[in-house]
């Protein structure tokens, strides 16, 4: 959990956290994704764009597959909704973070 006591546990901070995965340098990542009606997902650095949701658009056409974002939130959707996004990795050599924008 990102409460503030967890972050900075024993002196810690998010640098110390463990990587969730390592992807290379110009590759194209496709990945599905579920919770994203309820918590928003943002990506630092890289853009994503959605290739796959269970309608092709939502809020009012502002999220539309063929779209890049980096990030979603997509109310009208139940947990078991599961979006497919993808992201190039053209450029960006050092530590990607991930999280929800809440």
């Amino acid at each position: 959990s990102m409460t503030e006591a967890n972050i900075h546990a024993n002196g810690a901070d998010m640098r110390a956290w463990p990587a969730m995965t390592s992807w290379n340098t110009g590759s194209v990542y496709q990945v599905s994704v579920a919770g994203v009606q309820a918590h928003p997902l943002h990506f630092h650095v890289n853009p994503f764009q959605i290739v796959g949701m269970p309608n092709a658009t939502y809020g009012s056409g502002f999220f539309q597959v063929g779209d890049f974002h980096d990030t979603l939130l997509l109310t009208d959707l139940v947990a078991s909704d599961r979006i497919t996004i993808r992201m190039n990795t053209d450029r960006f050599t050092g530590q990607m973070f991930v999280h929800c924008h809440i």
